[in-house]
């Protein structure tokens, strides 16, 4: 079968979006690296939003306007960046001066209207909604999730969690009971090259990149993690669903429509299965710490030659941007401190209490003619002074 060149870049477009679900969720289960677990989600979530952005390029414009799609793809990701921080700036700047603390439904509610409303916003205005709401999320969490009462920084985390495990879910029920029910149009030898061109590239994409960056300093990334990389290239939701979309056309769509669902259950057994024997063979070390949502948005250190930018940058954010975006920690430490007192103070008073109320039982029992219950009650007045006394001195 011989594939014209629109249909080969449609293709193409269409299998470079990657998907490691199965992937993550055993780096999840094992706490490895957190700088393999970091490469391997960044490049999930950009990978999506460059598909689609590439399948839009391809069916809008010809090959003799290829620096069109180029000039597009750069400037619909620059400004589905700056969308999706501005509206993490503003929710920020809006939490920080609503006092809804004292409601984390509200609260809860609120982030995730917004950023829904940043993917909203730039699929309006045809740029990419997933960039957007990926750095609306990495804004918010550096500064707005610091504003956001103790409750409702747990609902937000576990809504995300259950929202994210019931959409996999659902993607990969649909993946599957649409296997039976596919019309398949197979060409072996097209699907057997699309499956060699995907590994080999997907190395020599790998390999040579990293190498670079190590060489020039910006990265240390050993090779294990890089063969690890390369394994982690599942295809998933994102291809499936651009070729079931009305964006696949051409005179080839059922040919690649069969292949690119093969590949989808391919690279899930295939490269699935492998990840966890590949983590052992490399013996890829554990993580001190757990991968949750707070710590992706923690930044990683990395010696490169970048380290004076980030330095500078982290004293920029802590001495100016934590403070315009975020609510007054200081304000936190003071009401924190008010708490610990009027505490403190109230057990002093329940002491204080609880000794008075022993001293007037004490003084109706000395009534009966108990000999020894006087000398008791005379002791029990002093007592009671000297142990509050003690509390207040010691608190």
């Amino acid at each position: 079968m011989k594939l014209p060149i629109f249909d080969s870049l449609l293709f193409g477009s269409i299998a470079c979006a990657t998907d490691p679900v199965a992937t993550l969720g055993i780096f999840k289960a094992l706490d490895v690296d957190p700088k393999l677990y970091m490469i391997i989600l960044g490049e999930s979530i950009l990978n999506d939003a460059v598909s689609i952005i590439l399948v839009q390029a391809v069916n809008s414009y010809s090959l003799a306007e290829i620096w069109k799609p180029i000039l597009l793809f750069f400037g619909v990701s620059i400004a589905s960046v700056i969308l999706g921080v501005l509206i993490a700036l503003c929710v920020s700047l809006l939490l920080k001066w609503l006092n809804i603390g004292k409601y984390p439904a509200i609260e809860t509610l609120f982030v995730i209207l917004f950023a829904y409303i940043s993917y909203l916003l730039a699929d309006a205005i045809s740029l990419s909604g997933i960039l957007s709401t990926f750095f609306c999320g990495i804004t918010f969490q550096q500064y707005g999730y610091n504003s956001l009462s103790s409750d409702s920084k747990h609902n937000c985390t576990q809504l995300l969690r259950m929202g994210s495990f019931v959409c996999e879910t659902i993607t990969f029920i649909y993946i599957g009971m649409s296997l039976p029910l596919h019309q398949f149009s197979f060409k072996l030898t097209f699907l057997i090259w699309a499956i060699i061109f995907i590994i080999v590239f997907r190395a020599a994409a790998v390999y040579p990149i990293i190498a670079v960056l190590n060489k020039l300093g910006l990265s240390s990334i050993p090779i294990s993690i890089q063969t690890v990389v390369v394994l982690s290239g599942l295809r998933g939701a994102i291809s499936f669903s651009l070729s079931m979309s009305d964006e696949l056309t051409g005179d080839y769509r059922p040919e690649i429509q069969t292949a690119m669902l093969i590949l989808v259950f391919f690279t899930i057994f295939v490269f699935g299965l492998t990840t966890y024997p590949a983590l052992k063979a490399f013996k890829i070390k554990s993580s001190d710490t757990d991968i949750s949502l707070d710590f992706i948005g923690k930044p990683l250190h990395i010696d490169s030659r970048f380290n004076n930018i980030g330095s500078l940058f982290s004293k920029l954010n802590e001495k100016y941007f934590q403070r315009w975006f975020t609510r007054n920690a200081s304000a936190f430490s003071v009401r924190s401190e008010d708490l610990d007192i009027h505490i403190a103070n109230s057990n002093v008073y329940q002491d204080i209490s609880n000794n008075i109320e022993m001293d007037s039982v004490g003084s109706k029992s000395s009534s009966f003619g108990d000999e020894s219950q006087p000398y008791e009650t005379e002791q029990s007045p002093s007592s009671s002074n000297s142990s509050p006394s003690h509390i207040i001195t010691g608190s």
